[in-house]
């Protein structure tokens, strides 16, 4: 969704300078027009379902406080707001948290009533995001998850394809690794990452395999299941020399031993995998998804 055109924001498009995503603060006045959008996203699902109060609670037991911030607020909303609009008061996970939790429940409010309050829901969460784009931190709200934003080209021409194909119940297991994978990457738990990659394309292979009639087992590892995938014709032979070198990176990069049952034994250890390897790797696995489900069509 485009934002309003006016001047101070055409301005600064012809100036040609882009901003480089950051990560580490949401700036007040961001915090600000998001609290813009959670009344409007309050508004779409009418006055029955109180997201304010729903976000509080959970935020309060999170944190281990009474209340969210400083003061005396008359009520959740003040309260919810108040907190949120201050960096001194929320960090920059915490902010994330509530957003998050704002959609999600927004979202569970609007299922419940009609297509159309969910398509404005989707309009405004659109919105949330060229907030965020433009202000030049680097998450984006997708499906009502929160995703970090590398760049700007892969982020939209690899991950939101990837997470719109694995949004198919038959891929649900496979969604559920890959977002593992996202959650992983932004704790900084990069190794971890790594494996939940390996494991989701793992898992859209069994499922493509399972239903094209491959002779493929539960257990078989990404090698396995490649080469089916090239016995079978899925993927084209001259894609051998591309899918070999993925195949490597998932499976070398973290040099731990795994049983049938996806086990590690107590004395194996990850070496130190850097971050940037890791959203390599994280984004090139989004764009073989999107392959593979091209393929797949």
């Amino acid at each position: 969704m485009s934002l309003p055109d006016i001047w101070s924001r055409r301005k600064r498009l012809a100036s040609g300078v882009q901003d480089v995503f950051q990560y580490e603060s949401i700036p007040p006045k961001l915090r600000h027009q998001t609290l813009f959008i959670f009344a409007d996203l309050q508004k779409a699902i009418g006055s029955n379902s109180d997201i304010a109060s729903g976000v509080c609670e959970i935020m309060r037991e999170e944190l281990g406080v009474l209340t969210l911030g400083r003061g005396y607020p008359q009520n959740t909303l003040e309260e919810l707001y108040n907190w949120f609009s201050d960096p001194a008061q929320s960090s920059t996970d915490e902010a994330l948290d509530a957003i998050e939790l704002y959609l999600r429940m927004t979202y569970y409010s609007a299922h419940r009533m009609y297509d159309a309050i969910v398509i404005n829901c989707d309009s405004i969460v659109s919105r949330l995001n060229a907030r965020f784009k433009e202000a030049g931190v680097g998450y984006q709200f997708i499906d009502q998850w929160v995703v970090k934003t590398a760049n700007e080209f892969i982020h939209e021409g690899a991950v939101v394809p990837a997470l719109n194909l694995l949004s198919k119940s038959r891929f649900a297991t496979a969604n559920d690794e890959f977002r593992k994978a996202f959650d992983e990457f932004r704790a900084g738990s990069y190794a971890d990452c790594l494996v939940d990659c390996c494991k989701a394309l793992e898992s859209v292979l069994k499922v493509i395999g399972g239903e094209r009639g491959w002779e493929i087992k539960e257990t078989d590892p990404a090698s396995k299941l490649i080469a089916a995938a090239f016995t079978h014709k899925f993927i084209p032979d001259y894609m051998q020399t591309q899918f070999g070198a993925l195949r490597t990176m998932l499976e070398s990069s973290v040099p731990t031993t795994r049983n049938k049952q996806g086990g590690h034994g107590a004395g194996n250890q990850a070496n130190d995998i850097p971050e940037h390897l890791a959203a390599f790797q994280l984004h090139q696995t989004a764009s073989i998804l999107v392959f593979l489900g091209a393929c797949d069509r």
